[in-house]
Parts: C-alpha cells; sequence; structure tokens
C-alpha cells in the first residue's frame, strides 16, 4: 500500500467569511452561495523513499565524535514533506493559523494509519528557499520560520550543502519506542 494521498484547496467564502481546507472543491457553489474563492493549497507527500539523506551523514559523524553509535531510529526514520501555501493578502489576515491545525490533524491520523505496521519514527518536514539575502528575505524567513514552530515544527541540522539553499522545518509525528542502540 503506498502512502495516503493527502491535497487540500484552501478556500473562502465571501458571504460567510469562512475558511476551509476543501478536499473536493465544487465550482458550482450552492443556490443560495456563491462559489467559494481560492485562498491557498496544501499537500503532503513522501519524501526521498522516507529518510532525509541530508541528515543521515550529519548524525553519523556527530555520533562518532561523541564515541557513541548512531541512533538506527533517526537514520531509518519515515519523512513525508508538507507544502503549505496561501496568497499574499490572506497571510496577513492569519487564515493560515485557522487552517493548518485542521490540516496537520489529517495529516497526523493518516500518516500513522500508514506506518501502522512499524514502530519507525515518522517525520513531517516543510522547507522554504533561501532566494536572497535582503533584510526582507530574511524577515520572510523568520516569519515563515515562526509561523511552522507554533505548529510544533523545529529546526534541525541540516548539511551545509542543503542549508545554503534551503531552510528546513520538522514535525515529529511519531518516535519509535524502542530504538536501536
Amino acid at each position: 500500500m503506498g502512502p495516503p494521498s493527502l491535497a487540500w484547496l484552501l478556500t473562502y467564502d465571501s458571504r460567510t467569511g469562512e475558511t476551509e481546507a476543501n478536499r473536493n472543491w465544487d465550482l458550482r457553489g450552492a443556490p443560495d452561495r456563491f462559489p467559494s474563492f481560492p485562498i491557498g493549497a496544501a499537500a503532503v507527500r513522501k519524501w526521498n523513499y522516507g529518510f532525509d539523506p541530508c541528515t543521515v551523514d550529519l548524525d553519523i559523524k556527530e555520533a562518532e565524535l561523541r564515541g557513541g553509535s548512531v541512533n538506527e531510529a533517526d537514520t531509518n526514520a519515515r519523512w513525508f514533506e508538507l507544502f503549505f501555501w496561501i496568497r499574499g493578502g490572506y497571510r496577513t489576515a492569519e487564515v493560515g493559523k485557522e487552517i493548518l491545525p485542521q490540516i496537520l490533524e489529517t495529516v497526523v491520523k493518516a500518516l500513522e494509519a500508514y506506518v501502522a505496521e512499524t514502530k519507525q519514527t515518522v517525520y513531517l518536514m516543510t522547507r522554504f528557499p533561501r532566494a536572497g539575502g535582503t533584510a526582507a528575505d530574511s524577515l520572510q524567513r523568520a516569519q515563515w520560520a515562526t509561523f511552522f514552530n507554533d505548529h510544533d515544527f523545529t529546526s534541525y541540522r541540516l548539511a551545509d550543502s542543503i542549508a545554503l539553499w534551503e531552510i528546513r522545518l520538522r514535525r515529529v509525528i511519531r518516535v519509535d519506542p524502542n530504538p536501536k542502540p
């Protein structure tokens, strides 16, 4: 069985002011309302066949420096990527703060069911490009990181070759209860 298909169109109803994460977007609307207005998108995909290769070498080097062994639970973890985008004008209205918890609840349940037969650690990761070096670019990255941090995503160490180009945050979905020493 493959990973679950998780994708949403984020919509706004101009008559009621409600925002929704829709799995099936109805273009017709209803007789008493206009069709909802698309304001963003969200999706989850399996990442790189289940692990983040940018961290494996770092975990091994760090363990060797400490004189210990690599925790197999981390190097054998399953990774998934979250894509979450809101149109600019709606970001300042804090629409994402309302919708993301609903999406994460569904994602967590779906990923836990998908990996139920294993005891692997499961991470949900999100990325942001390092597109520029201006103060405005730095502020935008900080706002992005703060938004996701408010939803239990944290930073983690990346290989320098990746950290030059993007920021990654991860959220622990499930921890292996019996990691190998």
